[in-house]
């Protein structure tokens, strides 16, 4: 690390020469002033010298009142300095630097995610050199914007808690606290990103196989939390810690997980649980649980991209019930929380699909019913081309299904005709033919 510079006499207008030594005392005291600090860090940023700029900032956080120009000039010396000064900086500057931009994000709230960010990425930057203290950054991220964080920075504080349970001798509860803080984001993040749904699900597993060795089995876990559901009045926080541990412990359904399940799905108030919880409802069948536990869950979730994938679980649970009109409705609403997310449209094509033996009564109606499940590919495709590969698997084999060009007139129809749709649709398409 760098030892101090020693500042010219031009480094303060009328300042004699060795008077900068008089500031550096002043400093040390907390008694110079804001304008002095800005005016001595504005320096420093123009010598490029970042380990005194640093200390100068670092001083300038413990005044009262803070001017815009000295936010303004922070900002922009934080970005600089992360740009290109990386190996100049050890440990002690870094965590000044990572102070500073925890300062902007409190003074200024309109751009908080901004440097939030910049903080995360600035501790990702440095992390060999404060190898203790890095995942703060990322956590503090994670947890106030869950939904905005991106996918590298997301994966980056997985694998360093990969590390932390192969390595460090936590308890399984905080094992576990840590593991649920990442749980439902990396599950968010298959949906959210799409091309990493793969390395998604594989490092929650691999999260999933690490903390699983340090938790108890599953006749211990059973036993040893029914005595406790049993002698006392468990809290909703016991009955989400047993549930979280059965669940990562793989432990089969039986009376006592039923009563678990069951128990959060009528009262708990954390998004994260009820999620989990409707999970393991849809996939056992109980739909009057789910479909109660949906609408309490939709009632808690703000966030609109996440809002939405609560709402197309909900249609895909009002499909399964074979009630196709509200299946549309929710995945309509899932649409209008992420106009750019092409998995509904896929959905209500094969809802379309689905629903052709209820609805269509004749060999047209049923070609019909294709047409219009074209058009949903299509929009698909249009709005994420992510999804553009099944949206044509599922076109191609719609078009095996579609009339000859040559059979249009003996329905007296043209192509590109509108055509109504009855039923629980109430919806018009446009005549297709069946390409060679």
């Amino acid at each position: 690390m760098r030892a101090s510079a020693t500042y010219p006499s031009s480094y303060f207008p009328g300042l004699k020469a060795g008077a900068f030594l008089l500031i550096i005392t002043c400093m040390s005291l907390g008694l110079l002033s804001a304008q002095k600090l800005e005016q001595a860090f504005l320096q420093a940023q123009l010598r490029k010298d970042y380990v005194d700029a640093l200390r100068v900032g670092e001083e300038g956080l413990k005044q009262a009142a803070v001017p815009d120009s000295w936010l303004r000039d922070t900002s922009f010396f934080t970005l600089e300095a992360v740009g290109s000064q990386a190996a100049t900086l050890g440990s002690r500057e870094i965590k000044s630097l990572l102070a500073l931009q925890a300062f902007l994000v409190k003074k200024r709230p309109s751009s908080a995610f901004f440097w939030q960010k910049e903080r995360a990425l600035t501790a990702l930057r440095f992390r060999q050199q404060i190898p203790d203290t890095w995942t703060f950054a990322l956590e503090e991220l994670i947890q106030q914007h869950p939904w905005k964080t991106d996918y590298f920075i997301l994966s980056q504080y997985s694998y360093a808690l990969l590390d932390r349970f192969q390595q460090a001798q936590l308890s399984y509860r905080s094992k576990l606290r840590q593991f649920q803080s990442v749980d439902l984001i990396l599950k968010q993040a298959a949906w959210r990103f799409p091309e990493k749904a793969l390395e998604a699900d594989r490092l929650r597993l691999q999260l999933v196989h690490a903390l699983s060795p340090a938790l108890p089995d599953c006749e211990l876990l059973s036993s040893r939390y029914e005595n406790q559901v049993n002698s006392r009045r468990p809290s909703l926080q016991l009955y989400e810690e047993i549930y979280s541990l059965l669940r990562v412990k793989g432990c089969p359904a039986g009376s006592f997980r039923d009563s678990v399940l069951f128990r959060l799905a009528q009262r708990s108030q954390n998004p994260y649980m009820l999620r989990m919880v409707l999970e393991e409802l849809i996939a056992r069948e109980y739909w009057d649980a789910a479909e109660k536990s949906m609408a309490r869950c939709l009632a808690r979730v703000s966030y609109p991209p996440l809002k939405a994938q609560v709402q197309l679980e909900t249609a895909q649970l009002f499909k399964y019930r074979k009630n196709f009109r509200t299946a549309r409705l929710y995945a309509q609403e899932a649409l209008r929380s992420a106009p750019q997310w092409g998995k509904p449209w896929l959905f209500q094509a094969q809802l379309l699909i689905d629903s052709a033996p209820f609805c269509a009564f004749s060999p047209l109606e049923r070609k019909a019913l294709n047409w219009l499940a074209i058009d949903y590919c299509e929009r698909a495709m249009n709005v994420e081309p992510f999804w553009r590969k099944e949206a044509l698997d599922m076109i191609r084999a719609l078009q095996k299904e579609l009339p000859r060009q040559e059979d249009l007139s003996l329905y007296g129809l043209q192509i590109g005709d509108s055509f109504p749709l009855g039923c629980w649709i109430g919806e018009a398409t446009r005549v297709r033919y069946r390409s060679n």
